[in-house]
């Protein structure tokens, strides 16, 4: 057996995972379709024949069943694809969640990983917002993993004038991220923050124990000129396979209306990028609407985006150190005020598909089928949840 046999059949091939049931897989699908409805004032319904094509395509490995595939989904591609003929090739996000992320992600490894204190070890030779201090299970911790009393850690805060406090482990959309000033701030509400934040979403677990502070980064010129308020963020998915990691998707994201963060979930705007490093004419928000326009008055179409080549190589060589515990990464970067890559996230899972099909088209492309058969070749939940639907 050769090495890449090897790799396919040990690494990469999907296996029962005890904690991943039939049940969470169908609650996934439940939860994003339902989220669905929140696009729903941008729909273009598709046609009968549409329809007819569609499952035409996906019949060929999952024959039909309609509480697999949500079909409103394709109602909101349809209003921004403009070739018809790759409707089909589009991944509705509630199934892609429930089978495809979940097989392309071994959660056993990616939980372990998905600390961002833990992030100055994975990335020491990568460009990232410089650390000053953490809190890691209520111990207090320096740049350099030293152990610092409480004193020292206000002292670190108020010496840096302004900061950003993070949730290590759990944030998600923006949320779980504070600015705190030494000037305008009190250290009460730092401490309230650090000890408080999260504590009801997360009760019972040690998530809200984890915070990293950072300096507050300051961005490209022409990024900034964008939107000011928030660090604006290419985000690079990747995909390993066949050996190889290939970028599949890029954006921009962006704050605005004064906001402190560019995530679409509280309030930010996603612009695709095309191959050269460019800027797409059109942005869109949570809802699915247009902008041509930032509502500050930017407009998209053509814009080069600085760094973008460097963020897409840098992207590609550090999903192979993460391939075995997650082959589809979603990575973020800012690019600082020297063109340079910076290194902000990387989303083992949940990276936000919806946004890279609204701005890019499908997400694999006319690979999608070649998806869908490694996909139910490999993976039990959705096989015995096919069973299930073709007993009713």
């Amino acid at each position: 057996m050769n090495v890449k046999d090897i790799i396919n059949s040990e690494e990469l091939s999907y296996v029962s995972r005890q904690d991943f049931s039939e049940k969470i897989a169908i609650q996934r699908l439940a939860t994003y379709d339902t989220l669905v409805e929140q696009k729903r004032n941008n729909l273009a319904p598709i046609s009968a024949e549409q329809a007819k094509e569609i499952k035409a395509f996906w019949e060929k490995k999952l024959m039909w069943h309609d509480g697999l595939l949500n079909m409103k989904y394709y109602d909101v591609y349809n209003a921004v694809e403009k070739d018809k003929s790759k409707l089909k090739y589009y991944i509705p996000d509630s199934f892609f969640y429930a089978f495809i992320d979940e097989y392309l992600t071994n959660p056993q490894r990616s939980t372990a990983l998905d600390d961002k204190n833990l992030y100055d070890m994975y990335f020491p030779d990568v460009n990232r917002p410089k650390t000053l201090a953490r809190k890691m299970d209520g111990v207090y911790l320096g740049a350099d993993y030293s152990p610092i009393s409480l004193e020292e850690f206000i002292k670190i805060c108020k010496d840096a004038k302004e900061v950003i406090v993070k949730s290590a482990i759990g944030s998600w959309g923006g949320h779980g991220v504070k600015f705190w000033n030494a000037e305008t701030d009190s250290v009460e509400s730092l401490l309230d923050y650090i000890y408080t934040q999260n504590a009801e979403n997360y009760k019972g677990s040690n998530v809200y124990k984890q915070y990293i502070v950072q300096e507050v980064f300051k961005q490209h010129p022409a990024l900034y000129k964008i939107n000011g308020s928030s660090v604006n963020t290419v985000r690079v998915m990747t995909m390993f396979r066949d050996c190889k990691v290939k970028a599949l998707s890029s954006v921009l994201r962006m704050g605005v209306d004064g906001s402190r963060v560019d995530n679409c979930s509280s309030g930010g705007i996603v612009c695709g990028i095309t191959d050269d490093g460019h800027l797409k004419d059109v942005a869109y928000d949570g809802a699915a609407n247009k902008y041509y326009r930032h509502p500050q008055g930017f407009e998209f179409a053509g814009m080069e985006v600085p760094g973008f080549k460097e963020c897409v190589a840098l992207a590609e060589k550090l999903a192979y150190r993460f391939y075995g515990a997650s082959r589809l990464i979603s990575w973020d970067f800012a690019i600082n005020e020297n063109g340079e890559p910076t290194l902000i996230e990387m989303n083992i899972s949940f990276g936000e598909l919806d946004f890279h099909q609204l701005c890019n088209g499908p997400i694999f492309g006319e690979d999608a089928m070649s998806m869908i058969t490694e996909v139910f070749d490999h993976n039990i939940t959705l096989k015995e949840i096919v069973k299930l639907y073709d007993k009713e």
